[in-house]
């Protein structure tokens, strides 16, 4: 015994093993075994039900095992302080070894043998550890980084935020609060956020990793089944921008595919690669759909690409991926399920091969054959219905248009006057050819990028001020087979071409830029517009008004509120005027662009054209996220869960009553309209299916917050009024106070500035039945029910995206209301 020996009686610091982490930090280790509580919800899919039951198992023991607990508390308080080995870990905290046998029990271990502590994962993220193949090691894995986008059930590493003594939350009562405190009285599930799992543009891990099924691939190639539905579907559509497909063409695909097959395959399965390839019709049915389905929207293949009797100027790999590409977009055009999952999985190998090419020679970023094969596969993966194409599109953006900057795509045209020697007109035609291309696929990419960041509600990497390239000239022109041809077509249609008669050179003028044309656009009148304006340039124009307004909406979001705001309390601020003038401006922008596309293309109904289609459903879809967020709407409708959504309900009662959300639901309400009405056989934009879910959920959300604000929200579906809470869809004749927002409604008007004779405050907002009823929007099961329609009926002329849309509807509108166990008084927020 020393002169210390009183320290000895004290309670002795507990040893335990150090994981890696700890060893080289010299730290003492909290942990006595693997970090089992943080293993991946994704490696077994029955996990969510056992931790459930584990949970509510614990819950019901804390009176059995209170006072252990205490007296374990008190053992662990008198030990001296120790450090924890990251931030990342368990905090220390008390009862720590029955904590971790409650954790065993939720994430069981994959065997006992890896309790070793150098075997212990890492609950980072952005690595993997403990599995079969790199045991024992910490090395980053590309399938981990899909984790951080998993929106569905919660994040990757997810411990149960309501079960007691949770040691990530510990001022959560242990003894005094169950699982159903927790939800603040409601049913509302702990993994709500699963309700979201079906939003196509929310990724979730595939726990098996994300395999190539290059037996998918495979079968197709050798599939006269699949060959036979194709062709049934290339004679039941008629397609008048048919272009022949030669053999060599077919030929030049086949071998392709092989090539590209035998860099993901190994060596002794090469064998598996069929020799069989689908015939020329098939082929051409592919490629007829993507001329007619595509290619309206994103017009950058020459007609001389899939032709090669019009040879261009260069046939080398580039081209032959080009037209991989090609023959893979249009195959997700046709509603076969073997031929789109083909296309989905060949895809995947397309954007693997373009990637090697662009690490492995700088110089190939300047190939025009190749960045339109990586535009084509963008936009094949951003509307595929693939989550996690969707994901990678969405994130290889960005590095796309730092390429195309870099390599001079946006730059400002030299000279303006081009001068065309007659005398040979055909090398003409062809050197014209490569710079118009060069120009569509800026701007292509420019309205593919717009898309993106409307949709996904993320800031675009592109704006218009960049874009000082001269516009594309018209289709016509672009799509001439010859020199002569293209020549009789500047003679006829451009007035810009002018021809001495002593002379055989001609000069042609260039088109202005989209950052010259949106200045003409503010500042003049566009009824004195002299050039000639096509198309593509009004949807060009559409896309530079959408970044103001996506700007404006992003500085507009509700905020989330822990009580009831009372209108009366709240005062003018300058801000708030300002901002109001702002939406003013760019209301009256729309109003303006409306103006000119009307004069470009005149209203027609049936909508015939594709163009006309697309441009009229973003104008539909920019106006109602002038007037809400749509960020706001997912996180009401769930995204994160209906417990932060329920904090944006004083926030959508308030805007329910505004004029902004009556426009809103107006524009809303004539997406349905227009979808409904358009012709058949006519082209429709690949994201058709999230316009539908962009107006599903805002009338939901109108439905949900008149409901609260009428303090009838209850444990089941009802109204403000008896006659309405009562029955189903409504004719006229039993009930006058219907307003129909999906109506025959002229367009020109609902983009003006008053809302005399399409808005009636005092009559209940509804949407048209086919059969002649109408249904309110309090209604918010039989309102779903008319867009899931509508998404159904347009499955057999879209991509799997309108599938999976629909699904996540049908998920939306089984939850009924979402916020029940609410008093009859009003909407009541709970802390």
């Amino acid at each position: 015994m020393g002169p210390n020996s009183g320290l000895e009686t004290q309670t002795p610091i507990r040893t335990v093993a150090a994981c890696d982490r700890c060893s080289k930090q010299n730290s003492a280790c909290t942990l006595e075994r693997d970090h089992v509580a943080f293993k991946r919800l994704c490696v077994d899919p029955s996990l969510r039900e056992r931790r459930l039951s584990g949970v509510l198992e614990r819950t019901r023991g804390n009176s059995e095992n209170g006072a252990q607990r205490s007296q374990a508390n008190i053992e662990h308080s008198t030990a001296p302080e120790i450090c924890i080995a990251s931030d990342t870990l368990l905090p220390a905290a008390s009862g720590t070894a029955e904590d971790f046998r409650l954790s065993e029990t939720l994430y069981p271990l994959v065997s006992e043998d890896q309790s070793s502590p150098k075997d212990a994962p890492n609950s980072d993220s952005g690595w993997q550890g403990n599995e079969p193949s790199v045991t024992g090691t910490f090395s980053p894995a590309w399938d981990d980084f899909s984790l951080f986008f998993d929106e569905q059930g919660g994040p990757g590493l997810f411990l149960d935020t309501s079960y007691a003594a949770d040691l990530l939350h510990p001022q959560i009562n242990a003894t005094n609060e169950s699982p159903e405190d927790h939800t603040q009285g409601s049913d509302i599930s702990i993994d709500d956020r699963e309700r979201y799992d079906n939003y196509p543009q929310l990724y979730k891990p595939d726990p098996k990793g994300n395999p190539l099924r290059t037996s998918v691939i495979c079968e197709f190639l050798q599939s006269k089944q699949a060959w036979a539905k194709v062709d049934e579907f290339g004679q039941s559509h008629e397609n008048n921008a048919s272009v022949p497909i030669p053999e060599e063409a077919r030929d030049s695909i086949m071998a392709t595919i092989h090539i590209v097959l035998a860099k993901v395959l190994d060596k002794d399965q090469m064998g598996r690669i069929p020799t069989t390839f689908p015939p020329l019709r098939t082929v051409q049915t592919i490629f007829d759909a993507y001329l007619s389905r595509l290619a309206v929207f994103y017009p950058i293949t020459h007609p001389g690409t899939l032709n090669q009797d019009h040879a261009m100027p260069y046939n080398g790999p580039g081209m032959q991926l080009q037209l991989l590409s090609t023959f893979v977009s249009g195959a997700l055009m046709i509603p076969v399920p073997e031929v789109q999952t083909f296309a989905t999985d060949l895809a995947s190998i397309i954007l693997q091969v373009l990637y090697e090419i662009f690490l492995r020679d700088a110089n190939q970023t300047k190939d025009i054959y190749l960045t339109s094969t990586a535009i084509l596969i963008t936009a094949f993966g951003i509307w595929s219905g693939n989550k996690r194409q969707m994901e990678l599109a969405e994130a290889l953006r960005s590095s796309y248009t730092t390429m195309m900057s870099r390599r001079g795509l946006h730059e400002r045209a030299q000279q303006r006057i081009l001068e065309i020697n007659l005398s040979s007109v055909d090398f003409e035609w062809r050197d014209w050819v490569m710079t118009e291309t060069r120009r569509r696929l800026a701007y292509v990419w420019y309205v593919v990028e717009q898309e993106i960041s409307l949709f996904n509600g993320v800031p675009t990497t592109l704006s218009f001020t960049e874009m000082r390239c001269p516009m594309p000239s018209n289709e016509a022109l672009f799509a001439a087979s010859s020199g002569n041809a293209w020549k009789d077509l500047l003679q006829l249609h451009q007035s810009e071409l002018t021809t001495p008669t002593s002379s055989t050179v001609a000069t042609l003028k260039c088109p202005h830029s989209l950052a010259a044309f949106h200045r003409r656009f503010l500042s003049g009148n566009i009824f004195q517009f002299q050039d000639a304006v096509t198309p593509f340039e009004v949807r060009l124009l559409l896309c530079s008004i959408q970044t103001l307004v996506s700007q404006y909406s992003q500085t507009k979001r509700f905020v989330p509120e822990e009580e009831e705001f009372y209108p009366e309390t709240c005062t003018m601020s300058a801000s708030t005027e300002y901002g109001q003038l702002r939406r003013e401006e760019l209301h009256y922008l729309l109003v303006k662009w409306h103006l000119l596309y009307r004069r470009v293309m005149p209203h027609v109904t049936p909508i015939r054209c594709g163009t006309d289609l697309s441009c009229i459903l973003m104008a539909h879809l920019i106006a109602m996220e002038l007037y809400v967020s749509f960020d706001d709407v997912q996180l009401f409708a769930g995204k994160e869960g209906f417990v932060e959504g329920r904090m944006l309900m004083p926030s959508f009662r308030r805007w329910a009553k505004t004029s902004g959300a009556a426009r809103a639901l107006l524009h809303a309400g004539q997406i349905m309209h227009t979808l409904r009405v358009v012709a058949e056989g006519t082209a429709r934009p690949l994201w058709w299916p999230l316009a539908v879910a962009r107006a599903a959920l805002l009338l939901w959300a109108y439905g949900m917050a008149a409901q609260a604000d009428e303090g009838n929200i209850d444990d089941r579906d009802c109204t403000s009024h008896p006659s309405l809470a009562n029955s189903g869809h409504l004719s006229a004749k039993q009930y006058q106070g219907l307003d129909p927002i999906d109506g025959e409604l002229e367009d020109s008007a609902l983009f003006s500035g008053s809302l005399i004779g399409y808005w009636d405050k005092g009559k209940v907002p509804c949407l048209q039945v086919p059969d002649g009823s109408f249904t309110p929007l309090l209604q918010i099961s039989e309102t779903l029910e008319l867009s899931i329609s509508l998404l159904r009926n347009g499955e057999n002329v879209s991509t799997p995206l309108c599938r999976s849309v629909r699904t996540f509807l049908q998920d939306i509108q089984g939850l009924g209301v979402t916020y029940p166990g609410l008093s009859k008084g009003g909407m009541a927020i709970q802390q």
